[in-house]
């Protein structure tokens, strides 16, 4: 998945809001799962709902491995939440990029600045 192809996804599914519309505004350091169900969710939500400069710079410190995954999707995954009513899924557009500062922390020392 990629901006490029968003439109191929069900209406339903996609975030709420054109994510290119929206500039970064938050860096978070760690791209774990808890973060991405979580922070990132209820980050995309609130874009959805009012808009701004909020989407996320994901920060890992220590492997490339979530922003090797993340920055060829344009930071785009899908979120599947299971519960008593049953299973949702939707993409989540609140993070604009990923990196790993383990090799250079420069960009996320740059982007904290």
């Amino acid at each position: 998945m990629r901006l490029a192809s968003l439109t191929q996804v069900p209406e339903a599914l996609r975030p709420g809001y054109d994510p290119q519309a929206h500039g970064v505004g938050i860096v978070h350091l760690g791209l774990g799962a808890f973060h991405k169900a979580h922070q990132a969710a209820l980050t995309d939500l609130a874009l959805a709902a009012e808009g701004g400069d909020w989407r996320i710079l994901g920060v890992s410190l220590r492997s490339p491995k979530a922003s090797d995954e993340l920055h060829p999707q344009n930071g785009l995954y899908t979120l599947i939440a299971k519960g008593a009513e049953g299973t949702e899924a939707r993409v989540i557009g609140a993070i604009a990029d990923a990196i790993c500062s383990a090799g250079d922390p420069e960009p996320a020392l740059a982007a904290m600045a």
